[in-house]
């Protein structure tokens, strides 16, 4: 069982990160253990978070099914989008670290995207169902970013991008006062 597996079922469990870290510290190097507690939620922090993460689930689902049916409409020139987007939401499910703000930098990208876009066609003139879905997609997108952002800073506070933030020791900081 990898050293994830073992620390996510303990936190799944209900133990705190502390008490993992005493208990798994003698079987594990210290750094990856480490790293693995600061990029896992506890049980304490998704519950406190569930109706965030549930409504960051949903509007990444939306944005999936959005990007599907537009390939069912033969517009293959936007597939990356779909790939990317599914992969984003199967990485949020799972809750892992480093997506909150990659896919927050994605999604904001694509905001900017949707903005150039709106721009564009506003010269040549909107119908009212082109005008409803550029603000719809524009205010989602903006909701998937402001929601991706919210998590990543309240759970995971202790990891950037790619990298994890340390204490005065060079030990990876996983909780506050660690």
């Amino acid at each position: 069982m990898s050293i994830r597996t073992q620390v996510k079922k303990l936190l799944v469990d209900g133990l705190t990160k502390d008490e993992v870290f005493n208990e798994l510290n003698s079987q594990i190097d210290e750094e990856k253990l480490r790293k693995s507690l600061a990029s896992l939620p506890t049980l304490h922090q998704r519950i406190r978070n569930r109706v965030l993460h549930s409504l960051l689930v949903f509007l990444l689902s939306l944005n999936v099914l959005f990007n599907l049916v537009e390939q069912l409409g033969n517009n293959f020139t936007t597939l990356y989008d779909l790939i990317i987007n599914l992969f984003i939401l199967i990485a949020v499910i799972q809750y892992r670290s480093w997506i909150f703000l990659g896919g927050a930098i994605w999604f904001l990208s694509m905001f900017g995207l949707t903005s150039y876009q709106f721009n564009d066609v506003l010269s040549g003139g909107l119908t009212q169902l082109e005008l409803i879905t550029f603000l719809t997609l524009g205010t989602t997108i903006l909701l998937i970013f402001i929601l991706m952002l919210t998590i990543k800073y309240r759970v995971f506070p202790y990891t950037t991008f790619i990298l994890y933030k340390r204490n005065e020791l060079d030990k990876v900081i996983y909780q506050k006062n660690t």
